[in-house]
């Protein structure tokens, strides 16, 4: 393959993934959790909340200890830079899609010396079906997989060094990492395990000293910060307490411990499918286990369990938690195959380049009519997106309204209010507002006397002002 064929390959690939995520990426409507990253981000962009404190609104999560900061913080930047519009997140989101796809492409460089099939990764990365979900829905997985990523990148490189700077480097990345997400991406600590393990090259004692390296650079900073920043220590305790103990000790999603196993199959089954095919259409360009590509693949295959084995541990568990593991997937099932693709590709770019190249520029051209097609329109979540924007008309931004206590406490409606209005629901005292939401059918504790009702076309909800304060 030459690099100028190389280079429609990895346009088809980024046209490909374009065209799959572009409807619910530029889309208004998100995934719960993403959208309230995005409203805290937001509002750490205007001056409310601080990094150690971050803020969603005056009636859900007045301080967010829920996870670390450094994701919500990295993409608060993107909002002070680019103002308040739905696509500021969405563009944070393709940020990182970006570097992570190009550190994959470094990696893949550093394993086999070339860039001329760095796409073939990619491309079965992102044909996991949960990764363009991730980065339309603003997961922090996004931001947690560069550093990730990035960590991997180092210790590869350092690997052919023989030097120390790359572990310490990578371990400062994982810090990078841990404050994006938390503990789910320490499995990168294992990697000089695996390394010695497959490569067989360098002594015990040289893998252990550079593991004690990676750990150290990794908690170091993490311990300096918990002395010396009062307010990091105390959101490290309460996220340590409340996340990670109350979620092993509390929380259930899954009937049993094997249930990530599956979610990663079910995630996986088109790469993997794709893997299988062209393994028997080329099986006698099988690789060796001396051969360059076998033994890396196994490498990253061991990168790849060790990112969800470690899940098994607590029974909340969730298809999201593991995707940064998917990068090492695509790159372990790359390599796998890149001798089969090697032979397929040859006579098939003799004949048919020009048909390919044209192909490219099409998707090329439909991504960007998908991109245009996007404008103002609602994907998920219409009903609750129309009644926030009605209620938003009606009392204006920066307001907390009550709302009935009974009323489940819909964290998507509130998330919308305060991503576009930073409106506060208070369930707890909400006869102390000027406004009140009634969810249908009629609140029993709500005093309709003392209201009157808003005729603005809610569907689910009742708006009431109070007629006298």
């Amino acid at each position: 393959m030459t690099a100028r064929q190389a280079r429609i390959f990895y346009l088809l690939v980024v046209c490909l993934f374009l065209l799959v995520m572009l409807p619910s990426l530029l889309s208004d409507g998100m995934f719960m959790d993403g959208l309230l990253y995005a409203a805290i981000a937001k509002n750490l962009a205007h001056g409310l909340g601080t990094f150690w404190s971050p803020h969603l609104s005056g009636g859900l999560f007045q301080q967010f200890y829920e996870h670390p900061p450094l994701a919500i913080g990295l993409q608060s930047l993107f909002f002070s830079v680019l103002g308040d519009s739905i696509l500021v997140e969405r563009i944070y989101s393709l940020t990182c899609f970006a570097l992570t796809a190009w550190l994959v492409v470094l990696i893949w460089k550093e394993i086999t010396g070339s860039l001329l099939y760095g796409w073939l990764p990619v491309l079965l990365w992102s044909l996991v079906s949960i990764v363009s979900w991730s980065y339309a829905n603003n997961m922090l997985e996004n931001t947690m997989g560069v550093f990730v990523v990035l960590a991997v990148w180092l210790i590869i490189r350092a690997r052919k060094q023989n030097g120390i700077y790359g572990y310490v480097l990578s371990g400062l990345s994982l810090t990078l990492a841990m404050m994006s997400k938390g503990f789910v991406s320490l499995y990168i600590w294992a990697l000089p395990f695996f390394i010695w393990l497959v490569w067989c090259q360098g002594s015990f004692v040289k893998m252990c000293l550079q593991t004690i390296i990676l750990i150290a650079a990794t908690v170091l900073p993490l311990v300096i910060l918990y002395y010396a920043v009062p307010e990091a220590a105390h959101e490290m305790q309460v996220y340590f307490t409340h996340q990670v103990v109350g979620s092993l000790e509390h929380v259930v999603t899954v009937s049993n411990r094997f249930q990530i196993v599956w979610m990663f199959v079910q995630h996986s089954v088109v790469p993997l499918l794709l893997t299988v095919l062209i393994l028997i259409l080329q099986r006698k360009q099988l690789p060796v286990f001396g051969g360059a590509t076998l033994r890396p693949a196994i490498l990253f295959f061991m990168v790849v369990l060790s990112g969800i084995l470690p899940i098994m541990i607590s029974l909340k568990q969730r298809g999201f938690y593991i995707s940064t593991v998917y990068p090492f997937l695509g790159l372990s099932l790359g390599l796998l195959v890149l001798p089969g693709v090697e032979n397929l590709l040859k006579p098939f770019l003799e004949r048919y380049f020009r048909m390919l190249k044209m192909i490219a520029y099409l998707m090329l051209a439909g991504a960007l009519v998908t991109a245009f097609l996007q404008i103002g329109r609602i994907g998920r979540d219409q009903v609750l997106i129309s009644d926030c924007y009605k209620v938003i008309g009606a009392v204006g931004a920066d307001q907390v309204l009550g709302i009935c206590p009974n009323t489940g406490a819909d964290y998507s409606f509130q998330g919308y209010l305060a991503r576009h209005g930073h409106i506060g629901l208070d369930y707890d005292k909400p006869q102390n507002h000027l406004w009140f939401l009634v969810k249908q059918p009629a609140c029993s504790q709500f005093e309709a006397s003392q209201y009157r009702k808003l005729e603005i076309g809610l569907e689910q909800y009742e708006l009431y002002q109070k007629l006298s304060q």
